[in-house]
């Protein structure tokens, strides 16, 4: 699953303050959303799409205690308190995602679920990692967000969940900025041989995870417009976009990588 990585500008890290700033602001974004209805999904909806939404609603529902206590110890040695309120804040803006859709399965009369096997080994390896880890995980579920939640909107004619999809999508494209960032602050003074092999690492558990999530979410992804194909070169195209925005290098304000 690689590609040849785009030449990139030069970008310039936010910093954890404005970060904060940004999630406290984005918050009230998610009023309005339309109240589903109950009949608002047809028969072949429901069908294509039900246990799915159930299986992304449980990955959205973590309560981050593992990532908030990595954030909190590297926060204290860089002197940079505002990078635990970010990631507070990040964690709720998740749980706001699993909420929205939980309220519109309930609506809709689609059963949740406690856990997943393929979210259960994410959380077990996240409790098992730094702070350099887990975010790398986050960010290929974010990756795979981003591909999983276009094609639910088209794969669907409710208008809440097509607005659900949106916020959600626009909520994600940040949240890939924000800690492919993190990633480059922590990679600066790493050897290059050490971010090779973390690369490396990177495009190994997307290309594992893209095929976990195809086979249970294929109806979903086709019914969006995906063939497998075209799904697999979106994830790749994306992630190697955010492999670029982990790149110290793109980032001269962090100095020359070791």
């Amino acid at each position: 699953m690689t590609a040849p990585a785009p030449r990139c500008r030069p970008l310039q890290p936010t910093s954890s303050a404005d970060w904060a700033a940004y999630f406290s602001r984005n918050t009230p974004r998610w009023d309005g959303v339309p109240a589903a209805e109950r009949d608002e999904l047809s028969p072949c909806d429901r069908l294509t799409i039900a246990r799915s939404i159930a299986e992304f609603q449980v990955g959205e529902s973590g309560q981050g205690r593992t990532l908030k206590r990595l954030a909190q110890a590297h926060a204290n040695r860089r002197k940079d308190q505002a990078y635990t309120e970010a990631i507070a804040l990040f964690v709720v803006e998740e749980q706001r995602h699993a909420a929205e859709l939980l309220r519109f399965m309930k609506a809709t009369q689609i059963p949740a679920i406690e856990r997943t096997p393929a979210n259960s080994v994410f959380r077990r390896v996240r409790k098992l990692a730094g702070l350099d880890l887990i975010i790398s995980v986050l960010l290929v579920a974010e990756i795979v967000a981003l591909v999983y939640y276009r094609a639910l909107g088209r794969a669907t004619r409710s208008r809440t969940l097509r607005t659900i999809c949106g916020r959600i999508l626009e909520d994600e494209g940040a949240h890939v900025r924000f800690h492919a960032e993190r990633i480059a602050m922590l990679r600066a003074r790493q050897p290059w041989l050490r971010r090779r092999l973390a690369d490396t690492a990177h495009r190994l558990l997307l290309g594992v995870t893209a095929l976990v999530v195809w086979r249970s979410h294929a109806p979903v992804l086709r019914a969006g417009g995906y063939s497998f194909t075209r799904y697999l070169r979106d994830l790749n195209r994306c992630g190697e976009m955010v492999l670029e925005r982990t790149n110290p290098k793109r980032y001269p304000s962090l100095g020359r990588a070791g």
